[in-house]
């Protein structure tokens, strides 16, 4: 008996476990449709992805239905090329793919020429989510890297995102967490750091916090996302580091707050007491 309630302990665990690391991911996909001048389907041509900073590239080739998928995709920006015989070779630059997107880029339609011949094409940077029903919002790098955070907390910068209430961050490094979004408790969210979760324990926290300069971007799933998500209850906050380029680079910086930047309190200043200290200086 005691064995079999040993076993039935192991199964329990092992399912669990399965469970809180099931297949979710901060790649996303890029579809399109290639088409000719008559809008018919090109068959068999093939597609170049390329990623525009670390010059990744992939290849696949296109259905009977003219249509093509890129699959498991991290976030970047991108270009779509077609190199087919009888056609001018098409480029489209600027496919701006956010974590676990699902971006179309549209149908492609090729024009009659020689191979020495191109078309270029620039991506529309005010897309519509069309192959998917969930909503989402996104803080991208330029906003990560300019916008001002107490205590370099990523996380709280996802203030100025739709539906998000959270404080304006930690005095000092250490507890991230995402706060309040679409009215849901901060502990039924799930946070993830390039796809693995990053709140294993449970709560709202995460475990590690992430570094601000490593932080390319923060999708937040609000709802009606996919079923690999379905282990939470409210949000999906994915977190995805820079991927890096073909370049060497690094930043310096250093934070000073000081009560002399500060205004007094009103209470403190009624009293006729000075500023109370405040002064933290984060270097790295």
């Amino acid at each position: 008996m005691k064995s079999f309630l040993r076993l039935v302990a192991v199964v329990v665990m092992l399912s669990f476990l399965s469970l809180s690391g099931s297949a979710q991911s901060s790649s996303g996909q890029i579809t399109g449709r290639v088409v000719d001048p008559a809008g018919a389907s090109i068959a068999g041509a093939p597609v170049i992805l390329t990623n525009q900073l670390t010059r990744e590239v992939r290849n696949v080739k296109t259905a009977a239905s003219g249509d093509f998928v890129f699959a498991a995709v991290q976030p970047g920006t991108f270009t779509v090329s077609i190199i087919a015989p009888g056609f001018k070779n098409f480029e489209k630059h600027d496919l701006q793919l956010s974590a676990s997107e699902r971006l179309s880029a549209g149908t492609l339609s090729l024009q009659i020429g020689t191979r020495t011949e191109s078309v270029e094409v620039q991506a529309d940077q005010t897309t519509i989510q069309t192959t998917s029903s969930e909503r989402s919002a996104l803080l991208d790098d330029k906003e990560i890297s300019t916008l001002m955070t107490q205590g370099r907390d990523v996380t709280a910068l996802l203030r100025i995102l739709p539906g998000v209430v959270k404080d304006s961050g930690n005095e000092q490094l250490g507890t991230q967490n995402a706060g309040q979004i679409n009215g849901v408790r901060g502990d039924y969210n799930s946070l993830s750091i390039d796809g693995t979760t990053g709140n294993t324990r449970g709560g709202a926290n995460l475990d590690t916090p992430a570094n601000e300069d490593s932080v390319g971007e923060v999708k937040v799933l609000l709802n009606n996302y996919q079923a690999e998500y379905g282990q939470s209850a409210g949000a999906i906050v994915e977190m995805v580091t820079k991927s890096g380029t073909r370049n060497f680079h690094g930043s310096v910086y250093y934070y000073n707050r000081n009560e002399a930047f500060n205004a007094n309190d009103y209470f403190t200043k009624n009293a006729g007491l000075p500023r109370s200290v405040y002064r933290f200086n984060t270097i790295g």
